[in-house]
């Protein structure tokens, strides 16, 4: 991971035409040559840098030598017809559809209030114990995958690193402990939104 997010080179310019998901500031689309891959562009006129903040983020994983299956990762960076984009793998379940994020998948009771307090306790328990930041706390930023046979992983597809690249950001990545007091504060959130949805069942 050594490129320049601005400086992107290949012969041939990748053609992004299935939507898998449109969050506020950028896109997710299939990768039309790998099924298990997809592609995240910026919204036309957003300003907030997501990818190059988690591209960054990604490269200081890396050096840490962190690597999980609760946090998805960006691979590379490639030149697409919607402009630069960061190639991530997609999250899948046993039968080949993209996983559900958390939210959705409690409102169609792919698991239940108790499996999501389950599941969100084993992935914020990993992101304090390794120090990572998740900065951007959204429901729809963790899917849960299912491997079938009642097991499931949650995993952070978005948010991770900071909402802005900016001097607060690199403060964070210098004092670990806010990696902890973040990872605590959204589990909590987690954990509340999950009571929510089982009060309404």
């Amino acid at each position: 991971m050594t490129e320049d997010i601005k400086n992107v080179k290949q012969s041939t310019v990748i053609q992004l035409k299935r939507l898998v998901a449109e969050g506020s500031d950028r896109q997710c689309w299939h990768h039309p040559d790998n099924p298990a891959l997809c592609i995240k562009v910026q919204k036309p006129g957003w300003l907030r840098p997501q990818n190059r903040i988690e591209w960054h983020y990604a490269r200081y994983l890396q050096r840490r030598k962190i690597k999980s299956q609760y946090i998805a990762l960006p691979i590379k960076m490639v030149e697409t017809n919607l402009g630069v984009g960061l190639v991530y793998p997609l999250i899948h379940d046993n039968n080949g559809q993209p996983s559900l994020p958390l939210d959705e998948a409690l409102k169609r009771k792919t698991i239940t209030p108790s499996q999501a307090r389950r599941l969100i306790k084993q992935t914020f328990a990993w992101l304090e114990k390794h120090r990572v930041l998740f900065a951007d706390y959204s429901l729809d930023n963790m899917v849960v995958k299912n491997h079938g046979n009642e097991r499931y992983t949650l995993v952070i597809v978005d948010g991770l690193g900071a909402r802005n690249f900016n001097i607060n950001y690199f403060i964070n990545l210098r004092l670990p402990y806010k990696a902890v007091i973040k990872a605590r504060e959204f589990r909590n959130k987690a954990l509340a939104a999950v009571k929510w949805y089982e009060n309404i069942a």
